[in-house]
């Protein structure tokens, strides 16, 4: 595993423009560096619905962060009643996938996509490749770019994965 202060200082160099992206794109964005958390949240334009999105980036970068959707307390994560449904967008399949009842983000980016960490992914390799993964597969490799990509297919989505 990488020193914490390797992954503070990955974190410190890319939370600037992702929470740039953030302002621009009008997600409330919250970081805390000493915990390696990073907290979205993301508005349904037609219901004015949120969803809360929570990266965990220990280990950040040799590994992927895990990104969960959570509840307004932001616990609860993996519930399908919190996460935007899955959705065809104009790219395909939108990242959003209930794998086994458990809402998680399909993408080389999310650790809990991979098989070892219970995702339906074993032929992505191992978890220290993940920005190599391959052709035919989203590649975000920096916070900015994951969150672009989770919102990109968030736009697409009609509510939740469930419904309460």
């Amino acid at each position: 595993m990488l020193p914490d202060r390797v992954t503070a200082a990955a974190l410190a160099s890319e939370i600037e423009a992702a929470g740039e992206w953030a302002r621009r794109e009008q997600v409330q964005l919250d970081c805390s560096l000493p915990e390696k958390l990073l907290r979205a949240v993301f508005v349904r334009d037609d219901s004015s619905e949120n969803f809360y999105l929570q990266g965990r980036f220990d280990g950040y970068k040799a590994l992927p962060p895990i990104w969960e959707w959570c509840d307004a307390n932001w616990s609860n994560a993996g519930d399908r009643r919190l996460s935007p449904n899955a959705a065809q967008t104009t790219h395909g399949s939108s990242v959003f996938l209930d794998h086994r009842g458990t809402a998680i983000i399909c993408a080389p980016f999310n650790r809990l996509a991979y098989s070892a960490h219970g995702g339906p992914h074993r032929n992505w390799g191992e978890l220290t490749h993940w920005m190599t993964v391959g052709r035919d597969v989203v590649c975000a490799v920096t916070i900015g770019d994951m969150l672009h990509t989770i919102a990109r297919d968030f736009r697409y989505t009609s509510g939740p994965m469930a419904r309460w």
